[in-house]
């Protein structure tokens, strides 16, 4: 408020410099009427004088009034953003570590080289460790923080939840799956399709906030402390991967 009253003191000065400069050049011409000039004339003259100064103050100070309304206001939508941002990126952060750990096993499962056996053994605990990430209700969550974004990131923070909405289905079919005929070639075409989806996923919050999509950056560098759903998935993985080995090796005797 202190702000404002200085700015208008100072637009209240240059508009007072401005009439005075304008009296001046008034007054210089009808200096020589001054002596016969009457009282009533005087103060005629300088009531117009103040009542223009006057108007020209009242105007420059609702000037100044509107334009301190349009700076609060955005100063209240840009708190509101920076709050919809500090709270999406604390909702969304554990869904993405965990798609990260979720992206790296698919790589190495599209790549891993076992029996038909092992690849289907591989895939079918997939199935379940997919239920370790975070619940699909998390959508619901991050779409009610949505409102509090400006114009500009609310569109890209909608192409976000779609991508991440529609992993989340995919991820459901495949989990839910029944067995079918060529089983195993069914399943890894819909690995390959969840991956491409994560990767869409990584550009639209790349394009949200490219800050947030350095964490697909890091596959497995990560400790595996158990204390979020990506090291719990980590965990369950390197389980898995060991529990393979073993049985690989009693096969071989």
């Amino acid at each position: 408020m202190s702000n404002y009253w200085t700015k208008a003191a100072v637009f209240s000065t240059a508009i007072m410099i401005v009439v005075m400069s304008v009296w001046a050049g008034v007054y210089g011409p009808i200096w020589h009427a001054a002596w016969t000039a009457q009282p009533a004339d005087w103060l005629g003259f300088s009531g117009s004088v103040i009542g223009g100064f006057m108007t020209l103050c009242a105007a420059g100070i609702a000037w100044l009034a509107v334009r301190m309304q349009i700076r609060n206001d955005r100063e209240i939508a840009a708190r509101g953003h920076f709050a919809a941002m500090r709270a999406i990126k604390f909702t969304l952060r554990p869904v993405l570590e965990s798609l990260d750990v979720v992206w790296g096993i698919f790589d190495e499962t599209t790549q891993f080289k076992g029996t038909e056996e092992e690849k289907l053994d591989r895939t079918t605990w997939l199935q379940s460790m997919l239920y370790a990430t975070p619940p699909p209700s998390v959508l619901d969550d991050l779409k009610k923080l949505g409102p509090g974004l400006d114009a500009d990131s609310a569109i890209l923070f909608e192409n976000v939840i779609l991508r991440l909405s529609n992993f989340y289905r995919l991820m459901t079919r495949y989990s839910e799956q029944t067995e079918r005929s060529g089983e195993l070639s069914w399943r890894m075409n819909d690995i390959k399709i969840m991956r491409l989806q994560i990767g869409l996923l990584r550009d639209a919050v790349e394009k949200f906030e490219p800050a947030w999509a350095k964490i697909f950056q890091q596959h497995k560098k990560m400790p595996l402390d158990n204390s979020t759903y990506a090291d719990v998935m980590r965990s369950s993985y390197k389980l898995w991967v060991a529990e393979e080995a073993s049985r690989r090796e009693n096969a071989d005797h």
